[in-house]
């Protein structure tokens, strides 16, 4: 059984520090902790379903995204939920950071948005790596939401706490760097990856025919119910 380890202290105002390429990326303090909440928005050309697809590839994560050391699948629940271990690079001499999250994407159909979330869980069957440091709390999102048939808007977003001791000097790069980076990486990600989750859109993307299992609606369904939990294939 895992256990959650994410606590959610209170948060100031947004600020801009960044807007490069398309991406906006805001800052806000968490009070007693040196690495603030950070958020990225960009404008993304694909599909809900191309951009879910891409973050539920778990195995190619780091052909992607900012700082990604490694990932792998802890535990796969279905096509919609799964546990996940990811480390992340850090620049010498601070070592590297690592966390187990566990992952639920959530769809208001009607409104044609997708919110994929994660928090940091401990796992007994994943223990801590010698000279890595287990990050004791991780939370945060992608949220999908279509702005046409082609377009999506992608907000990244990410409180942590890193554990052990963060120079200052990275904690304020990695609040502008991180966000910045994932997004131009997951632009590229969708160019690279076309058609290849189609199999997602044709079977839970109602524009494509597909049902999203009611468990992960963020709206009521108003037919009749459709299965509770998706199948695990895919």
């Amino acid at each position: 059984m895992p256990m959650v380890c994410d606590a959610t202290p209170a948060r100031g105002p947004w600020r801009r520090i960044d807007t490069r390429d398309g991406v906006v990326v805001s800052t806000r303090a968490v009070p007693g902790q040196n690495l603030p909440e950070f958020r990225g928005v960009a404008v993304v050309e694909g599909t809900l379903f191309d951009l879910l697809g891409i973050v539920m590839d778990v195995k190619r994560h780091c052909e992607w995204r900012a700082k990604c050391h490694s990932a792998r699948l802890v535990r796969k629940i279905n096509d919609f939920e799964r546990m996940i271990y990811t480390r992340i690079d850090a620049p010498w001499p601070v070592n590297d950071r690592d966390v187990v999250l566990r992952g639920k994407a959530m769809v208001h159909v009607k409104r044609r948005i997708v919110v994929s979330s994660f928090h940091a869980v401990r796992v007994a069957s994943v223990p801590d790596v010698s000279g890595v440091v287990r990050m004791p709390r991780l939370q945060g999102s992608y949220r999908f939401e279509e702005l046409d048939k082609a377009r999506v808007r992608v907000t990244y977003q990410v409180y942590s706490d890193p554990g052990g001791m963060l120079p200052a000097w990275l904690a304020a790069r990695s609040a502008r760097q991180l966000p910045y980076k994932t997004l131009t990486g997951l632009r590229k990600r969708v160019k690279q990856t076309r058609g290849t989750y189609d199999w997602m859109k044709k079977q839970y993307d109602p524009a494509f025919g597909g049902v999203i299992p009611t468990a992960y609606r963020l709206d009521p369904p108003t037919t009749p119910p459709t299965p509770a939990t998706p199948p695990t294939g895919g």
